[in-house]
């Protein structure tokens, strides 16, 4: 029997793997980091290729026995070299993980492996033989944490002061920083500030708009805090990190093989970007008269999935390792996803159903 792999409604033979080669990725280059100095910001590094066509680059980073993920994002110094800052280590954390991934216009998604750092001090010092990471004693602005919809906004384990988090597109200053970011202040974060500044005898200005000098005398008895105008709070995106199980099944055909198979993804979704690997277990093959089955049941086809989430619609590729690409196009409705796979002249189309685990 012919052997081959089965694209999303379609099969493709060998003959043809050549013709639909993999997209190259964004190839990363970097030296992992073993220790950081508590109380300082560290500076991850990174050389990407080819430069010019690198459109995001990130390092996430999570505390060690902690359960989410944070980022920073990476920038060009004008050269091959990207980096990002990450916030101050406390003495109390004993190390994070981190990983470094880059988005590239025509390219897939590049992914480093993840990487351990222990948090020492100065007078302790990192062991002999372990590299320890660049790091500045401040920052010229306030730093941009970004975390995915539903998680603390500010990551534990590292201090707060002068962080700015993206959570769901709105900017929340870490109390006491006195910083805005795009998006907006929510309400409760104003008021909490405006009670700190009260404390500490300065005034808050809403929105960057205030009118006074740095250095301008406090006028005596109380002053009110300006509060903007609420704006709506935007639905936020649905999450999709994590598990995803269930069925790929090929349309019924009387020329062309049709095969029903379990499909399972592992995704880890950032902004609206959607990266993972998926796995594909064939259940059934139903050979047509003038087409035989080129795959059997109880074949398993596994590779990389990158897509894109927008609103509650989404569209998938899914690479097969060392074989040809398929895609699923669908859309998102709470712990379910599914919808259809177009049809090819080697195969039927395919619709899909998958569950959260």
């Amino acid at each position: 029997m012919r052997r081959g792999a089965r694209g999303a409604g379609f099969v493709i033979m060998v003959t043809l793997v050549t013709a639909s080669p993999a997209l190259a990725e964004v190839v990363i280059t970097h030296d992992a980091v073993d220790c950081v100095v508590a109380g300082k910001f560290p500076v991850i590094q990174a050389g990407l290729e080819p430069r010019v066509e690198v459109a995001q680059a990130r390092v996430y980073f999570q505390a060690r026995g902690t359960a989410h993920w944070y980022y920073v994002e990476m920038r060009s110094d004008g050269a091959a070299a990207f980096q990002a800052t990450l916030p101050r280590p406390l003495d109390s954390l004993h190390g994070f993980d981190y990983y470094i991934e880059a988005f590239g216009r025509g390219l897939a998604p590049g992914r480093t492996r993840d990487y351990a750092a222990r948090v020492t001090t100065e007078a302790r010092g990192c062991p002999a033989g372990l590299r320890t990471a660049t790091a500045v004693g401040s920052v010229p602005s306030s730093l941009v944490v970004g975390a995915a919809e539903g998680v603390p906004a500010l990551p534990p384990g590292f201090s707060h002061a002068g962080l700015v988090s993206s959570v769901t597109g709105s900017a929340a200053s870490a109390a006491g920083a006195g910083a805005t970011g795009t998006g907006g202040v929510s309400t409760g974060m104003l008021v909490g500030l405006g009670a700190a500044a009260a404390t500490a005898g300065i005034a808050v200005a809403a929105g960057g708009g205030g009118g006074g000098t740095e250095g301008e005398a406090t006028p005596s008895g109380p002053s009110p805090v300006a509060m903007p105008t609420p704006t709506p709070t935007p639905t936020p995106a649905p999450d999709l990190t994590g598990r995803w199980a269930g069925q790929f099944v090929e349309v019924p055909s009387a020329v062309q093989c049709s095969v029903t198979s379990d499909l399972a993804l592992d995704l880890r979704q950032s902004m609206t970007n959607l990266t993972g690997t998926f796995q594909l277990a064939i259940r059934t093959a139903t050979p047509a008269p003038q087409d035989p089955c080129p795959v059997d049941p109880g074949d398993v086809f596994t590779g990389l999935a990158s897509g894109v989430l927008n609103g509650d619609s989404i569209s998938l590729q899914l690479q097969i390792t060392g074989g040809p690409s398929f895609f699923l196009h669908g859309t998102v409705s709470g712990n379910r996803m599914g919808g259809t796979s177009p049809p090819d002249s080697e195969g039927p189309g395919a619709t899909w159903e998958l569950v959260r685990r």
